[in-house]
């Protein structure tokens, strides 16, 4: 790279004065064009920036290169599982969906598949992002007012997450029978 001589007079940059510590060169300076590093997403592995390095020496000339920094986006493990209902009424039909699965996760944008750790008298099963009821006869509020299932999502990178569930069964009104006797 060809050396760029300037004298201190004619720098235009506001920034902060970086320090050097040892090795590493350190500065709180942020340049506009690279403020924003949210364009480092799950869906893209890295990002290369190219920020300009000056050193001054003591004649207050100067020399500039560009340094490139590449920055890769690792995959984080998931934090949560989101379940978007949990509450059912008791005699649901088979195949009833009970509530929509989320996961949070650092990483925004990513792909998710749900599993059934536990699943209490094989209850409930999902399909997709859904929880549905598997067994209908499980959700009679008199003998399973609640109960609990364990769920894993995995990442698209096989990083994993489990949580317990609980799933709340609400009494429905039954009629009392009809008596025809006066």
């Amino acid at each position: 790279m060809s050396e760029k001589p300037r004298k201190p007079d004619e720098e235009s940059s506001s920034l902060p004065e970086p320090q050097i510590i040892g090795p590493e060169i350190r500065s709180n300076a942020v340049a506009p064009d690279i403020a924003d590093i949210s364009q480092v997403t799950s869906d893209s592995a890295e990002i290369t920036l190219t920020p300009t390095v000056r050193t001054t020496d003591q004649g207050g000339l100067t020399y500039e290169e560009d340094m490139p920094i590449t920055i890769t986006n690792i995959n984080e493990t998931p934090t949560d599982i989101a379940l978007s209902n949990s509450t059912i009424a008791e005699n649901p039909a088979a195949g009833q969906v009970i509530g929509v699965l989320s996961t949070n996760d650092p990483d925004m944008g990513g792909s998710y598949a749900y599993f059934l750790v536990t699943n209490f008298s094989n209850a409930v099963q999902i399909v997709g992002n859904e929880l549905r009821v598997l067994t209908p006869a499980v959700f009679n509020h008199d003998v399973n007012p609640t109960f609990t299932v364990r769920l894993r999502t995995i990442d698209q990178g096989g990083l994993t997450y489990e949580e317990d569930v609980l799933i709340t069964v609400t009494d429905v009104s039954q009629a009392s029978p009809v008596s025809n006797e006066p």
